[in-house]
């Protein structure tokens, strides 16, 4: 059984998943803010392309009138004449399509680990507010015979979080549930995403984000598919039809993913502003700094009086015992304890 002082950390020492994937994430948006810019003149060049491929449906109507000519109209929906016209257009959109694809990758990678610790269970948690000394004698008496589904005998590894600076609990409390002032109170056992609220806000924008890249390939994609002439209507089924075919229904699919394209576009220019301002937020929070820490493993009976050993005499380089703290305890399984350490210092 052992109880170590971590010394007195920033909160981005304890919020590591924020820490971690903030830096990361904010160069992969401005990456793609800039890549958003060079895609937004390939979209430009494919709609020119567009106006004049292929041709607008009274050249169709006109042809079927004048000629009902099979060989006229296959030349004219030809997909070889498609791709040697919108060749360089297509090319910009491949190039741009690859970056997006690059930039999923990227925005998977971030959320995935952040995602595996906000999925940790079983959290046990006490919030403590008042003279340090009494922190460590509450949670002497709180805990001896275990807590919660927690036996006494339990091994278990735990947190603890302690400080005599209110700015600091408050920027820790802006991304970590922090439970309310008072006496030692247990919060339960929660799960990592009860826990780290601010990663929990980012994951949400992230998940978001990566929709919306999502949606954009696709539009990329479809895009490029229509200027490859796939979904075009065949000539035949046009003289089987005659005249009375509504040949610009039959190109609507065309307007719809230049539609659908601009929309991405726009959506994802707005969800990069959004992400760039939590992340500034989420940064100036993890700057905060003066929380004591200990790292706790043993078992459950023991937790409370090897830190009230601890802190008997007040946090280190404090003011001494009767001196206000605000306290934070998480406790759990080793394996749990493991697993929320990839978001949290455990």
């Amino acid at each position: 059984m052992t109880i170590s002082y971590a010394g007195s950390l920033p909160v981005s020492a304890l919020n590591v998943g924020l820490a971690g994937s903030l830096p990361a994430l904010q160069v992969e948006i401005e990456k793609l803010g800039i890549d958003l810019s060079g895609l937004a003149p390939a979209v430009a060049a494919k709609l020119e392309v567009g106006l004049d491929f292929p041709p607008v449906a009274l050249s169709y109507a006109t042809e079927l009138a004048a000629h009902l000519n099979l060989a006229a109209l296959t030349a004219m929906l030809n997909p070889l004449s498609w791709v040697s016209v919108t060749a360089d257009a297509n090319a910009d959109l491949a190039i741009q399509l690859g970056l997006v694809n690059i930039k999923l990758a990227a925005a998977l990678a971030i959320a995935a680990p952040l995602e595996a610790g906000l999925a940790v269970g079983a959290l046990s948690g006490w919030s403590y507010f008042g003279a340090a000394q009494w922190f460590g004698k509450q949670l002497r008496a709180a805990t001896p015979g275990g807590w919660g589904k927690t036996a006494q005998a339990s091994e278990i590894g735990a947190t603890i979080i302690a400080t005599e600076n209110p700015a600091s609990w408050a920027a820790f409390g802006e991304s970590f549930a922090t439970g309310v002032e008072g006496d030692l109170q247990y919060l339960g056992e929660l799960g990592g995403w009860q826990w780290s609220t601010g990663l929990q806000s980012l994951i949400l924008r992230l998940r978001a984000f990566i929709l919306q890249l999502r949606g954009l390939k696709a539009s990329i994609e479809a895009q490029i598919q229509v200027s490859l002439g796939i979904n075009l209507p065949a000539p035949q089924v046009l003289l089987d039809v005659g005249l009375g075919l509504d040949l610009g229904v039959m190109l609507e699919n065309m307007i719809t993913v230049r539609a659908d394209l601009d929309i991405a576009i726009g959506g994802i220019q707005a969800r990069l502003d959004v992400l760039l301002d939590l992340v500034a937020d989420l940064q100036l929070q993890l700057s905060a700094g003066g929380l004591s820490v200990w790292i706790y493993s043993g078992q459950a009976s023991q937790l409370g009086p090897e830190f009230a050993e601890e802190i008997w005499n007040g946090v280190p380089n404090g003011n001494g015992a009767n001196a206000t703290v605000h306290g934070l305890v998480i406790a759990s399984t080793p394996a749990n304890m493991t697993s929320f350490g990839s978001i949290f210092a455990t």
